[in-house]
């Protein structure tokens, strides 16, 4: 199947104090009309997206993961036409919606109901055709109450709400979509959720960018792993997910490793450290405690970080200077 979205080898250079190299663009424009686009870093330059590349079909979902900073929502504003690839090219072979910030063509002083006839003019829907859809908009959007007012009297959540539902029902052939499967109440997101999977069994391409591990496997076929500006692993988006927070755990147990060590360099006597709990100690006779050590384990393993829902069990020891009767 021929694809309708094509990434290839594409890159975004960014400057860390823009504002006092503004002379860069200038050489890079006239490196552009020469035909020069491909240049090294310069010194306070980084990529804040490298050479990444993928291709999706119709109907294909693709979630874009990472930390953040990971290059995710650049790459998609790249793909939405919003900046310009330093390298590579990008392309989109279908209508496009990009909803990475919710109704940013609205016109304030225009009512609800204006502004989605508008929005639905730049789609290239026909005045009838924009009409058709109005009533599904307005009913989505829940703002039947407000539709007529103009949008500069709109709350931030009414605002995002009738963007999300202005762009869902355009009938888009590529979504692209930044971070916005949280605008409203949870009824209204789990709404917006669903209508998201009708879109996608319509055969709408969507690429989806979002720090929810379950959304992107629950939406997402396909997952691309970004690393400041690199494509770590590109697949089936449970196996990429796994990958990925895999490496998040062993990189928070080195973190936590290294501190614990840095504790223990700079550790105060152990009778300190026991006074120093949130409660207090448990045993106060602290003269005739010596070599406290606490273990956290793990399916029998000693661990320095704990995933959420695992069994954990908690081991300490110390030993007693004198002895105490048992009761």
């Amino acid at each position: 199947m021929k694809p309708i979205v094509i990434v290839e080898n594409v890159s975004k250079i960014y400057a860390k104090h823009p504002d006092a190299h503004l002379g860069y663009g200038v050489r890079d424009l006239l490196g552009e009309v020469f035909g020069r686009r491909e240049r090294s870093l310069r010194e306070d330059e980084f990529f804040a997206v490298h050479d990444v590349s993928f291709a999706l079909g119709r109907g294909d979902t693709l979630a874009l993961i990472g930390r953040n900073g990971s290059g995710k929502t650049t790459l998609l504003r790249m793909m939405a036409e919003l900046i310009k690839p330093d390298a590579g090219r990008i392309m989109m072979d279908g209508r496009v919606q990009a909803l990475v910030a919710l109704g940013a063509g609205f016109n304030a002083k225009l009512s609800g109901r204006e502004n989605v006839i508008n929005a639905a003019a730049l789609m290239g829907l026909g005045r009838s055709e924009a009409l058709g859809v109005l009533d599904e908009i307005i009913d989505f959007s829940e703002l039947e109450e407000f539709i007529d007012s103009p949008v500069e009297t709109y709350s931030s959540g009414m605002y995002a709400r009738l963007g999300f539902s202005v762009s869902i029902y355009l009938r888009p052939e590529i979504m692209l979509i930044d971070e916005i499967l949280t605008v409203g109440d949870h009824a209204f997101q789990n709404k917006c959720f669903v209508r998201m999977h009708e879109l996608k069994k319509q055969g709408a391409t969507i690429v989806l960018v979002t720090h929810s591990h379950t959304q992107a496997g629950q939406l997402c076929d396909q997952a691309l792993w970004l690393q400041r500006g690199k494509a770590m692993r590109n697949g089936p988006s449970k196996e990429v997910i796994k990958d990925y927070l895999a490496f998040l755990n062993d990189e928070e147990a080195a973190r936590v490793g290294e501190l614990n060590r840095m504790k223990q360099e700079r550790a105060e006597p152990t009778s300190v450290r026991l006074n120093s709990g949130l409660y207090g100690a448990i045993y106060d006779d602290l003269d005739n405690l010596e070599d406290v050590q606490v273990d956290f384990l793990v399916a029998g393993g000693v661990v320095n970080s704990v995933a959420m829902h695992d069994r954990l069990l908690i081991r300490y020891r110390f030993d007693l200077n004198r002895h105490f009767p048992f009761c």
